[in-house]
């Protein structure tokens, strides 16, 4: 509760400080480490509300999102250090391929941006917010065991696809924790997370499908398929080299 607490309080405090002079980098870097489902919401809105804003929407939350590939990388590091020898390849391969796309989208926004509005989120840090996470938490790693004992790896990767829905942290760490304790293996860990993940995806994108403008959807679209074109070349990479 207090690591997942501290990374998204240093995204909120860094946007704070900035107090809506920050640029189209910045929100997008600092809106995934806070929360890339409220930077989703919030810009998929604005680009309905705001003409020919869809260009810039859709590139801070492509931003945010390749910020999921750090976060969960330093989940990783500090809770399961020994995980980040099978997680990297998945990592490193969603990250750079989407950092090449995203770098070309955010050029092209550039020249389109105008005044942003501010990326508007609750304080992370409050305590019914990291209350609330503790139990997800809690929940979803009893789910995971149980699931596991009962229906093996089958069960583990349709819980991460339901948590994964709408929560990466807390399938993350449920899933090292059981690594910790013996009860997953490596690879059933590493197969669940990226579930997680790509469900994560489907659940942004259906939020894109209701609250943001119908040109929103095709370069949102094009730079979650970046991610996963990247995602899986990375566990291709790993399985045959």
């Amino acid at each position: 509760m207090v690591l997942i607490s501290g990374i998204s309080l240093a995204g909120y405090v860094a946007l704070r400080c900035l107090d809506g002079k920050a640029g189209l980098l910045i929100l997008g870097l600092f809106g995934g480490l806070v929360s890339t489902t409220a930077t989703t919401l919030v810009y998929a809105r604005h680009s309905k509300s705001l003409r020919g804003f869809s260009t810039v929407a859709s590139t801070i939350i492509l931003l945010s999102h390749i910020v999921l590939f750090i976060r969960v990388g330093i989940l990783v590091s500090v809770v399961e250090p020994s995980m980040l020898r099978p997680m990297l390849p998945w990592l490193l391969g969603g990250g750079l391929v989407g950092g090449v796309y995203g770098l070309w989208a955010y050029r092209r926004a550039v020249s389109a941006q105008k005044a942003l509005p501010d990326l508007e989120v609750r304080n992370p840090a409050e305590l019914k917010t990291a209350l609330g996470f503790a139990a997800a938490f809690a929940v979803v790693l009893l789910l995971v065991s149980w699931m596991n004992d009962n229906f093996a790896d089958t069960g583990v990767y349709v819980v991460a696809f339901i948590s994964g829905l709408t929560d990466l942290d807390a399938i993350t760490i449920s899933n090292l924790k059981l690594v910790s304790s013996q009860t997953l293996s490596s690879p059933v860990a590493v197969t669940a997370i990226v579930i997680a993940f790509v469900a994560n995806l489907i659940f942004k994108y259906a939020i894109v499908l209701t609250a943001g403008a119908k040109t929103l959807r095709l370069p949102v679209a094009m730079g979650f398929l970046t991610l996963l074109i990247g995602i899986a070349l990375g566990l291709a990479a790993d399985r045959f080299l």
